[in-house]
């Protein structure tokens, strides 16, 4: 552990800032950067009257714990900041990072297929809508995708209405509950 001392600005005075420096594990700077952590992390910093940083210094990620000071810095009070600063990170060490909950598998490709489903169900509809109705579908489009420096996709092929109307019908039939 790495000891500083520099001079702040503390309103119109200058202080002194003395601050313990700590090279951070991956998991420890994960829940320092958290946000749904902040504000516990916040609450361990107040109780043991400290500031906390974290500052990077080329791949490492270092934890500062500093106290500032109008009166001069006393070997006890190093001492003092050192413990502090690895109470701090017991502390955070103890947190648990909120993993997001998985998504229930089931439940999202169920509301993919309905949302299918009606695609279908309204595709069809306007197939069977008569020919002078501006919504009528009269066939579809088979697209590919272009080379990488084209970024639009081509026309590869047409369907017919009547082979989309029919494969609207066996999907309806075989996916509709």
């Amino acid at each position: 552990m790495k000891k500083r001392i520099t001079i702040v600005s503390k309103g119109n005075k200058k202080a002194l800032c003395y601050t313990a420096l700590i090279v951070l594990t991956d998991s420890q700077a994960q829940k320092l950067a958290s946000e749904s952590l902040l504000k516990q992390i916040d609450n361990v910093a107040i109780d043991l009257a400290v500031e906390w940083a974290v500052e990077v210094s080329g791949n490492y990620e270092i934890l500062a714990i500093s106290r500032t000071t109008f009166s001069p810095i006393e070997e006890e009070m190093l001492k003092d900041i050192e413990k502090t600063a690895h109470e701090f990170l017991a502390n955070v060490d103890k947190l648990e990072l909120q993993k997001p909950e998985p998504e229930c598998p089931s439940h999202s490709v169920d509301e993919e297929k309905e949302h299918e489903l009606e695609f279908v169900k309204e595709l069809l509809h306007d197939i069977n809508l008569p020919d002078e109705d501006e919504d009528h579908v009269i066939g579809g489009q088979i697209l590919k995708y272009c080379p990488k420096d084209f970024p639009f996709p081509l026309p590869w092929g047409k369907i017919s209405s009547d082979l989309l109307k029919e494969m609207c019908e066996l999907y309806i039939a075989n996916h509709d509950k």
